[in-house]
């Protein structure tokens, strides 16, 4: 059993929620871009590389 199990998770939330709000503006900004990036790509190749797309797709065709 570990000690302090529901006061250690909470600090350590808030903490690092203390810290985030600590960080400039434009660090922000930079996340912000570069996560609607990253997001972008991700389902790019997702949609592209599914399988249940596949699926659908040799579905699509038998029919």
């Amino acid at each position: 059993m570990v000690p302090f199990v529901p006061v250690i998770p909470l600090l350590a939330v808030a903490f690092c929620t203390y810290l985030a709000l600590q960080l400039p503006a434009t660090t922000w900004l930079s996340f912000g871009g570069w996560l609607a990036v990253g997001l972008v790509i991700y389902f790019l190749y997702g949609r592209k590389h599914s399988k249940l797309n596949e699926a659908h797709a040799e579905q699509k065709q038998v029919s």
